[in-house]
């Protein structure tokens, strides 16, 4: 991420964290042969990314891929904060983002088909 972390020199070519095009590069799931997709994009909280990850979740459509997606609930979100790169509150976040995806996955009735998968 630009600003955030440096770029790195691969081939004598420099490359920076792809966070610059797509929080989650969806879109690069597409040609493989999974079926279901599970997608955990905390930045979805910020609407210019929710966008750009609800345009690339539609574009696996016509590949026929399923796709679970996991997005902050309010209480993880609040945990967060909107400073994402702050890791003083990476701890309680992590723990507010597995009791959300648990109760999403119970609300959903997905728990069986994750178990099946794994």
């Amino acid at each position: 991420m630009p600003g955030v972390c440096q770029s790195v020199l691969i081939v004598g070519r420099r490359f920076v964290d792809g966070g610059i095009a797509s929080a989650a590069h969806v879109d690069l799931l597409a040609a493989t042969d999974e079926d279901v997709i599970f997608v955990s994009n905390p930045l979805s909280l910020f609407p210019p990314l929710r966008l750009l990850l609800r345009r690339e979740v539609r574009a696996l459509r016509p590949a026929n891929k399923r796709v679970v997606l996991f997005e902050p609930s309010a209480d993880a979100a609040a945990v967060m904060g909107l400073d994402v790169m702050d890791v003083s509150r990476a701890g309680p976040t992590v723990e507010a983002a597995r009791e959300a995806a648990m109760k999403s996955l119970r609300a959903r009735k997905l728990r069986q088909l994750a178990e099946q998968l794994f």
